[in-house]
């Protein structure tokens, strides 16, 4: 398994570029960018940028392996308003062609209805509707849509989303696992490793406590790490595990310094 680290582990008014090179001094080898509502990476990086990141990657020797889709929490594909279901579609298209400019393969689809409450049954047919109008162009693009199970009641387990791959039947649709949402859940992320075998595209790692869906630092939650690191093995994901943590107002290097020595310990 490989490591990476979600951009928002470092302080919002750094660039991109000064993310990139960070994480590659730390030793990762991947940095996943975080698409949120105030910062549209798809609208804002034409061509020449979708280049000049590539070019930074190569020469620093880090992969840009997914997209966290966090607009989805405001455009959410599964909104009763169909102009913002319109939007958000488009969003979730513009990221995979971002990721796939970059060289990536994963776009993470969170598994959340618009007011975080709900419990589904009116949302999941527009949240596949919305899968119905994205997948072929995935397949195209040689990207996975991967849902991720989040800490809210509509898709919050790995129960919840295989019934939406089993009905799309594309290799191109899988799991985004979280080990820390699955604590915040109620859930335990090693049974739920087991559930997600063979569909998991990658996995979010973090410390958490039930019923806070915030990350936790590393020992202060209930997450086993060492038995997800074996189930995972297990199952045979050799994968990029992602951290995903806030950064640190004091100490902007301290979450990417601090976690990579907690995983290299977990890992060796």
């Amino acid at each position: 398994m490989r490591m990476g680290l979600i951009s928002r582990a470092f302080p919002f008014e750094m660039d991109y570029p000064e993310r990139i090179e960070r994480a590659a001094r730390f030793g990762y080898e991947g940095v996943e960018l975080d698409v949120d509502h105030e910062r549209l990476l798809p609208r804002l990086w034409r061509d020449s940028e979708r280049r000049e990141i590539s070019r930074l990657c190569r020469r620093v020797g880090v992969e840009i392996p997914s997209i966290c889709w966090s607009a989805h929490r405001i455009f959410n594909t599964s909104s009763p308003d169909p102009r913002m279901r319109d939007l958000a579609v488009s969003m979730l298209i513009e990221c995979i062609r971002l990721v796939a400019d970059l060289g990536g393969r994963v776009v993470l689809f969170p598994g959340r209805d618009p007011t975080n409450e709900r419990s589904g049954d009116d949302c999941l047919p527009l949240f596949k509707e919305a899968i119905y109008r994205s997948i072929r162009i995935a397949e195209r693009e040689g990207v996975i849509i991967a849902i991720e199970p989040t800490t809210v009641p509509f898709l919050n387990s790995v129960d919840k989303i295989k019934p939406i791959l089993d009905e799309f039947g594309s290799p191109n649709l899988g799991i985004y696992l979280d080990i820390g949402n699955a604590i915040a859940a109620g859930l335990s992320p090693v049974e739920e490793i087991r559930k997600a075998a063979g569909h998991i595209a990658s996995v979010h790692v973090k410390d958490a406590i039930p019923d806070y869906y915030l990350g936790k630092w590393w020992g202060e939650g209930h997450v086993p790490f060492e038995e997800c690191v074996s189930s995972l093995g297990a199952v045979g994901y050799d994968g990029f595990l992602i951290v995903e943590l806030l950064p640190d107002p004091d100490d902007p290097d301290r979450v990417p310094r601090e976690s990579k020595v907690f995983w290299d310990r977990l890992l060796t």
